[in-house]
């Protein structure tokens, strides 16, 4: 061991000396007194522990940290807001599904005849034709729909006749023609596909890419119809001598259902459906899965900001309501950020969309939530320890005019999803009351082969030791920026305590650590830590206690913030630092006539 180096580097100190005095006079070495008394000190490491203000935050496990330009601490993390459709629409609800079938009367168009059949001639009857839209635009306050750009609509025809002697195979065509509402850049009629099919049979009709107006006026939104008109056109040829009687009462019955409608995107006025109101508990646990291991936490942050980022495709004057942030601690005490002391706040979101925009065009709007009066006070969270945050916020159109939004209308579109995400920064910057605490354990301590004979047994020339005495020292190096009461605990190989005390007059064992010198600058605030202070504990150990100590496998240290703490910076650079060791002061005979041959008594 290093300690026995030294001391026997002692030992050729002495015997150099006295080569170094025969130099220069005779000596009678018959006259020499062999044995002589020192006193010499030796001193052991016995375990050392190294805390930053990372391990004080949670034992070294808080993830997110990282150090700024001017070296100060900042907890940063992103919690995302879940995409949301900002207004729901099926626009096949609004047909009729179950709609009672359309009769055409033949008759209407040709008389009551009869047509003669000689296979070639073919006879065009065309009806028109009108679907009902049933709770389309009744509550104009929530929902207007001026106009549809459709993907896709899927239909149903089911196809019959009535007092009509007609055979399925005479029917050469059936043709829905769209009128003035629709447009279609495929053009303005759509076969009904009725090959293979029969009377009674569901006929499936797949119509892509058009769009659909429901104004009244194509130049001035808002007032709407709630029909879809279209014509309908049959072309039957009958068969060589199949001669067909046209009755006062023979018609075609016509039953058209909606199945899908697909849309891109849809124009008119939409208020955020319920869906854009968000009520949420977040756990601290759920956040952070170490948060119940960090004992007695209470950190008043203050600086704390929450940028919150939504992006959307709605294209319509938007306000955001927050009905409020609140802090809510394990006994179920609230704290809420307060906007100039009101508990709410409601603010426009200033970038909008055109309605007239390209489709996949997005707009971002931003909202800064601090420890300003005018921005949530948000560091008044921080007041109680927060088992729970909880929130409450809802969008809206704003109502009231604005100059960034002039046009009439609103457009949403399939993916008309409002997301966002909101960036936590808490920089290491403290109001007086936080609370702070930081538990380790220094392990592996091997004490019970250690006493003042086995320090000392390789030194041979040492006759015997007439006294000793054996102390703990305790050198603490304390930068963290508060006062802190320390406490160590002495533990056995099955983490008893084994109830040493380093202060007799203090069952805790507590000891006070100082706060570093701290010191600010001209341009700063509060101050930064610019040296630790020092405090070191000399313990005696006692024979009763040094069988106790002789057990000791591992030691716990726990720190907390004691007294008022003043407001402060932390740094990268601040951190505590504790070394343990023993000390010996030995009283000791020493005998030159000892070689390695002989035997100490």
């Amino acid at each position: 061991m290093k300690q026995f180096n030294h001391l026997r580097a002692v030992m050729a100190l002495v015997m150099a000396s006295f080569v170094l005095a025969s130099c220069h006079s005779d000596v009678d070495l018959k006259n020499i007194d062999t044995q002589a008394e020192l006193e010499l000190g030796i001193a052991l490491p016995i375990g050392s522990l190294h805390a930053t203000m990372g391990d004080f935050l949670g034992n070294g496990k808080v993830a997110n940290i990282s150090v700024d330009e001017n070296g100060i601490f900042h907890f940063i993390d992103t919690f995302p807001i879940p995409a949301k459709q900002y207004h729901q629409i099926d626009l096949a609800s609004y047909i009729i599904k179950d709609a009672a079938t359309l009769k055409f009367n033949i008759a209407d168009k040709t008389g009551t005849v009869t047509i003669y059949g000689n296979g070639t001639t073919e006879y065009p009857l065309e009806f028109p034709m009108e679907i009902g839209m049933e709770g389309i635009n009744d509550n104009l306050s929530e929902e207007r729909i001026d106009s549809i750009k459709v993907t896709e609509a899927k239909f149903v025809s089911v196809i019959n006749v009535e007092n009509f002697d007609l055979n399925w195979s005479e029917i050469k065509s059936v043709q829905l023609e769209l009128l003035d509402q629709f447009r279609r850049p495929a053009g303005k009629y759509v076969d009904i596909p009725i090959s293979g099919q029969n009377f009674g049979s569901e006929i499936p009709i797949d119509v892509t890419n058009f769009a659909l107006c429901l104004m009244k006026d194509k130049s001035n939104p808002g007032q709407t119809v709630d029909k879809i008109q279209f014509k309908i056109k049959f072309v039957v040829c009958p068969s060589n001598g199949h001669n067909i009687e046209v009755k006062s009462d023979s018609k075609f019955a016509y039953n058209l259902q909606v199945k899908v409608i697909d849309y891109e995107a849809i124009w008119g006025y939409f208020q955020a459906g319920n869906q854009m109101r968000s009520t949420q508990k977040l756990t601290m646990d759920s956040l952070w899965g170490d948060w119940r291991s960090v004992k007695k936490l209470k950190v008043r942050f203050m600086e704390p900001s929450i940028d919150v980022s939504v992006w959307h495709r709605v294209a319509a004057p938007l306000r955001m309501y927050i009905d409020y942030i609140s802090a809510i601690d394990s006994l179920g005490h609230a704290t809420n950020a307060t906007w100039n002391g009101i508990d709410s706040v409601n603010f426009d979101l200033p970038y909008s969309l055109s309605p007239y925009s390209g489709l996949t065009d997005s707009v971002k709007n931003s909202k800064r939530f601090s420890y300003d009066p005018h921005e949530g006070h948000i560091d008044e969270l921080f007041d109680v320890r927060p088992d729970t945050f909880a929130y409450s916020f809802h969008l809206l159109v704003d109502k009231n005019p604005r100059a960034d939004y002039p046009w009439k209308q609103h457009r949403i579109t399939k993916d008309g999803t409002v997301r966002g995400d909101a960036i936590f920064d808490v920089p290491f910057k403290f109001n007086t009351g936080s609370e702070l605490q930081y538990t380790t354990t220094v392990k592996d301590i091997n004490i019970s082969n250690i006493s003042l004979d086995s320090l000392l047994a390789s030194v041979q020339v040492i006759d015997s030791i007439k006294s000793g005495t054996l102390k703990l020292i305790l050198d603490i190096k304390n930068g963290i920026p508060f006062d802190l009461n320390a406490y160590f605990t002495f533990l056995n190989a099955d983490s008893v305590d084994l109830g040493l005390r380093l202060v007799q007059d203090n069952d805790s064992n507590r000891i006070h650590l100082p706060a570093p010198t701290m010191e600010k600058s001209a341009l700063e605030k509060y101050g930064r830590v610019t040296a630790p202070s020092v405090t070191r504990l000399i313990v005696n150990v006692e024979k009763n206690d040094f069988n106790r100590l002789a057990e000791t496998k591992m030691l716990r240290f726990d720190a907390a913030i004691t007294g008022n703490p003043q407001p402060c910076y932390i740094e990268e650079k601040t951190d505590l630092t504790v070394k343990i060791g023993l000390s010996a002061q030995i009283d000791a005979i020493f005998n030159f006539d000892n070689d390695s041959t002989k035997t100490k008594k």
